[in-house]
């Protein structure tokens, strides 16, 4: 990419200075984003990876010229500027929590509009106003360290007026699983692997020797304003919410990471390294760090190839590098590109649309409706008179709208349960699921995607494709953590896992508890759904004050 993103940005503050009239701070009404200024300076600069305000919104709470700018020109990305954090509310300490750590770029962060959710509350009723069970851990807009709050799930209360896949990947996994749940968000738009969220350079890294485990460690190291210390900043979000329940004295296990990422890191190869491998090994080496820090592996649920074919491969070879091996990446056939021919390369700016060897999926806008925007002349004969808002302005603004935004975390949540999870997903669930209704398979031979045959190119080479990494279920006996909670209980005769057989099949909280500390014990009475969870976090230790073994 060359130079780093704060310095292109602050190449791009000083271009749109000397480009434009505008006095900072003279408007003083809000009449939106103006996003096509942001992407055509960038553009003018050789900045590939700025779609929009959505992509420099870490510069709304800088107090130099470049924050004065940004507040300027995306004053309604920067519309919190100032505003009051929410208080914290916490899940009742009467059941372990899951929680699902969010991250990503631009379309983790979400440009979808609250207000069109809301008038659209016949279509979407369980996605208005707080959803049961499900609670949102990360940072009121614009983020800063000592803007962390933790309540119950709403849209809008993190970002005002806007929402990402959190919404509906909440909603939908809780509504499956029956878990009470807490996604904990912290993504940037705009931001690559390669650097920005790579644990091991200087920005992102800290004295692992002298690491005590807290977010106050991390306390003097991280910096919201800044766009190459996201997997620090990352870090100390997990470590924030930990602590915040653990205070609340509610237990807790990491239950999963999704990732939703790719466009920014589509030209990051060179002779030799192609694009896939390198996109492979630095997405991979995101997901161990996140790993590293929550203790124990857990299964990753990654999408955002965007329908380039060399992410989509370095995604595929990230799902085998990744500590575990529980990692899937789901992706919907909305285009097919032939490399071969294709001049354009699809963005959040530009779908590429109507150029030579791209190609649109009729089948999906045809099935769901079309955006309001999209081109009459453009749709084939017969298409569907309905409407569906799949974008936030086509074709300038390409990230997901409302109805994307549901539909994208849905399938995220809908391939989780069905990749690493022993719940079934409902039929009425699968049929409306975009990826389980038009799956996107590989291209066979060495053939790009057509018109008529929606698929995805493999760059690997057919030693690495067909080394794999299959799912191997993590179940082991926790003696040690069974013995000690016996002990701490009174139960002197209880040594370990075999000597609590008798309750892996107990419908209660004793049940629960040898289930997940015994997995292999319990997996030979039948107990099917421990031998795809993973343990992990804190928490399961600490359930002995619910345990009765009489």
């Amino acid at each position: 990419m060359g130079l780093n993103f704060q310095r292109q940005l602050l190449g791009l503050v000083t271009v749109l200075i000397i480009q434009t009239a505008v006095t900072l701070g003279e408007n003083t009404e809000c009449l939106g984003d103006d996003d096509a200024a942001i992407v055509e300076r960038a553009q003018e600069n050789n900045i590939d990876n700025i779609s929009g305000c959505i992509d420099v919104a870490y510069a709304c709470s800088r107090t130099d010229s470049s924050g004065d700018l940004v507040r300027d020109l995306c004053c309604e990305t920067c519309q919190d500027v100032g505003s009051d954090v929410p208080e914290n509310s916490l899940p009742p300490s009467d059941e372990i929590v899951d929680l699902y750590y969010l991250g990503g770029q631009s379309e983790c962060v979400g440009g979808a509009s609250v207000e069109l959710l809301e008038a659209d509350s016949g279509n979407y009723p369980e996605l208005q106003d707080e959803i049961d069970n499900v609670w949102f851990a990360g940072f009121k807009s614009p983020y800063t360290k000592d803007r962390f709050f933790v309540a119950p799930m709403k849209a809008g209360e993190s970002r005002s007026e806007k929402f990402g896949p959190e919404i509906s990947f909440g909603e939908r996994i809780q509504s499956i699983t029956g878990k009470r749940v807490i996604m904990v968000k912290y993504c940037e738009g705009g931001s690559n692997v390669h650097t920005q969220w790579n644990p091991d350079t200087t920005k992102n890294s800290w004295s692992k020797e002298d690491d005590n485990g807290t977010a106050a460690f991390l306390y003097d190291s991280v910096d919201f304003s800044s766009s190459n210390h996201l997997f620090i900043n990352a870090v100390y979000t997990m470590r924030m919410v930990a602590e915040t329940l653990a205070a609340g004295q509610i237990d807790f296990r990491w239950a999963g990471i999704i990732w939703v990422q790719g466009s920014a890191d589509k030209s990051e190869g060179y002779p030799g390294y192609p694009v896939w491998e390198a996109f492979g090994e630095n997405t991979a080496r995101v997901w161990n760090g996140l790993i590293s820090e929550i203790g124990t592996p857990v299964p990753v649920i990654d999408t955002g190839s965007n329908g380039i074919n060399q992410l989509m491969s370095g995604k595929m070879y990230a799902t085998q590098l990744v500590q575990g091996c529980m990692a899937h990446t789901v992706e919907p056939p909305f285009i097919a590109v032939d490399d071969s021919i294709a001049t354009c390369v699809p963005s959040p700016s530009d779908s590429c649309v109507g150029t030579e060897g791209v190609f649109l999926n009729f089948d999906i806008p045809n099935f769901y409706g079309y955006d309001p925007l999209f081109p009459e002349e453009l749709k084939p004969d017969g298409s569907s008179n309905e409407t569906f808002r799949w974008y936030v302005s086509y074709p300038d603004n390409n990230h997901s709208e409302y109805e994307g935004m549901i539909l994208m975390g849905r399938m995220l949540a809908n391939a989780f349960v069905k990749e690493f999870l022993s719940d079934d997903v409902p039929s009425e669930y699968e049929d409306v699921d975009i990826a389980m209704k038009f799956p996107l398979p590989e291209c066979e031979g060495n053939t790009f995607g057509t018109a008529n045959n929606f698929c995805w190119h493999d760059y690997r080479d057919e030693e690495t494709s067909g080394s794999g990494c299959p799912y191997q279920p993590i179940c082991v006996d926790d003696d040690n953590t069974l013995a000690q909670t016996a002990t701490s209980k009174g139960y002197s005769d209880i040594n370990g896992c075999s000597d609590a057989a008798f309750a892996c099949d107990l419908d209660n909280e004793s049940g629960r508890f040898v289930r997940a500390t015994c997995c292999e014990t319990c997996s030979e009475s039948g107990v099917g759904r421990f031998r795809k969870l993973v343990r992990g976090g804190m928490g399961l230790s600490s359930l002995f004050k619910e345990i009765d073994f009489s």
